[in-house]
């Protein structure tokens, strides 16, 4: 049984071998953690060449003008695929002192004024009669004609067309959709990518079209809950020293949302950010439901992100104070030198398929 991608073995060309038991590893030297930073390395690569050969294929067709996403860095659709890190679980949670001092949380970023957000993209800028074409062309008329008005992506203006009819395709090459893909994306979908009926299902966590899923490493394999359990002490003495300094005690788990969720109550209410969110607005509203807002919050934009830093100063500090970094550090190292061999197995088969799907892409390149 192949994973949904075609292709060419890696393991032994890379020369990878597993951890033995009387020499564990450091992450930095793990064979497990150089061949997820590998396999994400060769999806990126697979990532530019599909797109290529998408807006290839589109040239053929007399189009010239791309959407938005074929256009833009792959590292933002793609990466990272592995979702086990290198650094331990957190440690990038908590800024050290001197990125507090430099970045705050780096919240603060992501929630300034953009006058990019009013301006449209080149595609969107084109007349209707070239986007429509454009699409049928990209994934057929059968797709496009039967795309329901209540699936896909949201934004304030209603459906994102564009957006919606990548998941519809993806759905329909799946065969979870009624109507069939065709155009330039099943054509080269098709040569790029094994059958999906030749794939085993596994944790769907989107991605290239026709891989679909992938070994989701750091939750599926337990690791997650493992290392969580075992870092508990530290992380409460970190919130015990927080609330010492005037903050609300915050949940934090492997995923950290609560502190993050904390601070971007700082610059929006809940019910913005719901807002903000389209068709996820229950979801979002739901989840900010639960963290705790900062008394005054929000604030104007200058002072929430005054509010930011302070908040990242005194939780650097009370990083420092209990030995937050080198416990996570020695934590992690110790977890990973037992459970690592037992996904080598996964990242191994999954970096081959990644691998031979390349090989189709690149050999399709003129």
């Amino acid at each position: 049984m192949r994973y949904r991608v075609t292709g060419l073995a890696m393991s032994v060309l890379l020369g990878v071998t597993a951890c033995s038991a009387e020499e564990p590893a450091t992450p930095g030297e793990s064979p497990l953690i150089s061949a997820i930073e590998e396999t994400n390395t060769l999806v990126l690569e697979l990532g530019e060449t599909y797109h290529r050969l998408l807006r290839d294929c589109m040239a053929l067709r007399e189009f010239q003008v791309h959407p938005q996403w074929l256009n833009e860095p792959v590292e933002s659709l793609y990466g990272p695929i592995l979702s086990l890190p290198q650094e331990p679980p957190g440690y990038s949670l908590i800024p050290e002192p001197a990125v507090a001092a430099e970045n705050g949380f780096g919240v603060w970023a992501s929630t300034a004024p953009d006058p990019r957000r009013e301006q449209p993209d080149e595609f969107s800028a084109m007349n209707e009669t070239y986007r429509d074409s454009y699409l049928r062309a990209m994934y057929g008329d059968d797709l496009v004609d039967n795309l329901d008005p209540d699936f896909g992506v949201f934004s304030g203006d209603g459906q994102d067309v564009v957006a919606s009819l990548r998941m519809a395709a993806e759905d329909a090459r799946s065969g979870d959709a009624a109507h069939p893909v065709g155009g330039c994306y099943a054509e080269v979908t098709d040569q790029v990518f094994a059958d999906p009926d030749e794939f085993t299902p596994g944790d769907y966590s989107g991605g290239l079209p026709g891989m679909g899923f992938w070994p989701d490493l750091f939750h599926g394999s337990g690791i997650a809950e493992e290392f969580e359990i075992a870092m508990e002490p530290t992380w409460r003495e970190w919130n015990d020293c927080t609330v010492a300094e005037g903050y609300d005690p915050l949940t934090v788990d492997a995923e950290g949302s609560e502190i993050q969720g904390y601070v971007r109550l700082f610059y929006r209410t809940p019910a913005e950010l719901a807002a903000e969110a389209g068709e996820f607005a229950d979801e979002i509203e739901e989840q900010f439901a639960a963290v705790p807002v900062a008394k005054g919050a929000p604030w104007p934009y200058e002072e929430a992100k005054r509010q930011e830093f302070a908040y990242a100063a005194a939780a650097a500090e009370c990083g420092e104070t209990v030995g937050l970094w080198s416990a996570l550090d020695t934590g992690w190292d110790e977890l990973l030198a037992v459970r690592g061999p037992d996904l080598e197995a996964e990242v191994f088969a999954y970096r081959q398929a990644v691998s031979e799907s390349l090989t189709e892409a690149q050999g399709l390149l003129k």
